[in-house]
């Protein structure tokens, strides 16, 4: 007797089983969502596996044999269980404490959005500089990127992120009163400012007077104008309420400084449950600064 194959597909078993049912290849076509002449194949293919033949000719019409309503039987019952082997296996993988997540982005911006976030699984982040960035972008390097500015990569889905508006604070012991408008024409009688070269305005502000390259981040240039020892430009979102100090919107050449930016996730990810939860508790995260 022949061998029977153990590398059937399981669409050739569908189709058995929806002919078995439906009594006819039509019938059992519309039930699959395909065509008579392609459940006739996967007959014919299931029976070149099988020692025994499924279906007999009686006068026009073939007619299961017994071995075709036993094997329906069987089989049935096996697959009958299969979605709950899928849904159990979904349960799984689509819990956040099964998988690890890694993400790439300027140090500030982990910092703001990743550091802090509610993640059960393996979160590893990554501090890499805008033009490296691009270039990981496009050669798929990790799960998610957040890039000041668009890319064109057909690897990632996109989203904007957030929208940074940038603020020039000045403590008030060096502004004459709340209208900062001449503060260009004054700042040199300011202290030296502190910056990292790392940040979004260095390129703005190198070979300005009174700016010096020092302080890595942010949040410590904020700290340095809220105990009144320098003027600053910083993201709006880093600008505390101070007594101490004033603000005013920072623009160039009278246009408001904006950048966007852009988180980018592998195509892949937008199917797990775990990661619409992640997504989403970022992107609200973003509109509450």
């Amino acid at each position: 007797m022949k061998q029977v194959s153990a590398d059937i597909p399981l669409y050739l078993w569908e189709s058995f089983i929806a002919v078995i049912e439906e009594k006819t290849l039509q019938k059992a076509a519309d039930k699959l969502r395909t065509t008579q002449p392609t459940i006739t194949r996967h007959l014919h293919q299931l029976e070149e596996a099988l020692p025994l033949n499924l279906f007999e000719l009686r006068g026009r019409t073939k007619v299961p044999t017994p071995f075709a309503l036993q094997l329906h039987q069987k089989i049935r019952m096996r697959l009958q269980f299969l979605p709950e082997d899928i849904h159990q296996s979904l349960q799984q993988f689509a819990k956040s404490e099964n998988v690890s997540l890694t993400i790439a982005g300027d140090l500030e911006v982990l910092k703001r959005f990743f550091c802090t976030v509610n993640f059960s699984g393996k979160l590893t982040l990554r501090e890499s500089h805008t033009d490296d960035l691009k270039k990981e972008l496009k050669d798929g390097r990790y799960d998610v990127i957040v890039n000041r500015g668009l890319v064109d990569t057909s690897l990632y889905i996109c989203k904007k992120l957030f929208q940074e508006e940038f603020t020039l604070v000045v403590p008030k012991k060096f502004a004459k009163n709340k209208d900062l408008s001449d503060w260009k024409d004054r700042r040199s009688q300011f202290p030296m400012s502190l910056y990292s070269e790392d940040l979004v305005l260095s390129q703005e502000l190198r070979g300005k007077m009174s700016v010096n390259f020092e302080v890595n981040d942010w949040t410590a240039i904020e700290a340095h104008v809220q105990k009144g020892l320098s003027w600053s430009i910083i993201p709006s979102s880093y600008v505390k309420k101070n007594s101490n100090y004033y603000s005013s919107p920072y623009s160039i050449r009278g246009a408001k400084m904006l950048t966007d930016f852009y988180i980018y996730y592998r195509r892949d990810l937008s199917r797990q449950i775990w990661f619409k939860d992640f997504l989403e508790n970022i992107v609200e995260k973003s509109k509450s600064r």
